[in-house]
């Protein structure tokens, strides 16, 4: 099997990848030109998991189709569909998606019209793998550590 190196800014997004959770791509951190930014046009719009089996479609507080979320709202609208020991949480900015008990992935359709919004793929479904410990069967962790001495990365080797 291919072993395959990965770098992750954080250990909370380790523990994320590590358990079958999902994580987007899209940064939610104001910066000097966006404090807070709510994302604007996700009325309506949905996430579509194939695991656990459940849609969210978003909502607004008023009747408007253009009022926005906060990434408050949009991870408590997450955890809520997905119901159980399933939770949305920010992680770096960004949404991550973990089944609270590690035995379980998280697995996204592609088909959702809010993926591209909340930085998931729109193309290939976002599925999370839950890796074994080192020694056992593909997937398995091999290794993880620091990247390096003074850095704040981490290396994760896994066996896939």
């Amino acid at each position: 099997m291919p072993l395959i190196t990965r770098r992750f800014s954080d250990i909370d997004t380790v523990n994320v990848f590590l358990r079958g959770g999902i994580i987007g791509g899209k940064d939610f951190r104001p910066t000097a030109t966006t404090q807070n930014s709510p994302v604007y046009g996700i009325a309506g719009k949905t996430l579509i998991f194939t695991t656990p089996n459940a849609t969210v479609t978003f909502t607004t507080p008023g009747s408007a189709q253009q009022e926005g979320l906060d990434l408050k709202a949009i991870l408590a609208q997450i955890t809520t569909a997905l119901g159980g020991n399933y939770i949305a949480r920010a992680f770096q900015g960004r949404i991550a998606i973990i089944d609270k008990t590690a035995a379980v992935i998280v697995n996204l359709n592609s088909t959702g019209t809010a993926n591209a919004m909340l930085g998931f793929d729109a193309a290939l479904p976002t599925v999370g793998k839950i890796y074994a410990a080192p020694g056992n069967a593909a997937p398995a962790l091999v290794s993880f550590g620091p990247e390096s001495l003074t850095g704040t990365s981490y290396l994760v080797i896994t066996d896939e």
